[in-house]
Order: C-alpha cells, then structure tokens, then sequence
C-alpha cells in the first residue's frame, strides 16, 4: 500500500470515528477506557463513550484488540468496535410533531 492511500484511510477512518456534541448538554464526547486484557501478544480494552461535562454514556460496552508489531508499529488486530460504537453515538432520533 503506498503511502499516499494509506494516509486517506487513516483520514476517512478518522472521519468515521468522530463523535458528535452530546445530545442532551452539548459537551464534548470522548472514547472512555473501561476495562483492559492481555492474550498472548494481543492487548485490548472496553470502552464505552462518555460526555465530558454531562457524563452520560453508551450503555453498551466495546471492544478494541490491538498489538505492537516488529516494526514498532501499533495494529489493530481482531475487534474494533470504534466505528460502531461512534454511529450508536452519532445517531439522533428526530422529533416528528
């Protein structure tokens, strides 16, 4: 892959993985680690996203595996719910009168 492609899905995954302002405050949403494991080589935490001024929060936990590779690099590697977990929060519903 050269290096021009691989910049582009970094940015459009990037892209996937923004989270909107809270729905019920307005404040600024982040990815909450809430657990850690260890397997063999593989690392990985549940998190879950979370308001910063409000703290209201998914109510689902996810999942995310990753591993240092020999060029020093991180992969992520198995499960990777970011982008799952960012639509759940991006989702608003509309309210039809």
């Amino acid at each position: 892959m050269n290096e021009e492609k691989q910049i582009e899905g970094e940015n459009e995954n990037r892209a996937v993985r923004e989270l909107l302002p809270c729905p019920f405050c307005g404040g600024e949403a982040e990815y909450n680690a809430t657990s850690r494991k260890v397997s063999g080589d593989l690392r990985g935490f549940g998190f879950t996203i979370m308001c910063k001024r409000c703290g209201v929060k998914l109510p689902k936990t996810f999942e995310i595996d990753f591993r240092l590779n020999g060029k020093g690099e991180i992969e992520v590697e198995g499960k990777d719910a970011r982008e799952c977990a960012a639509r759940m929060w991006n989702t608003r519903t509309e309210n039809k009168q």
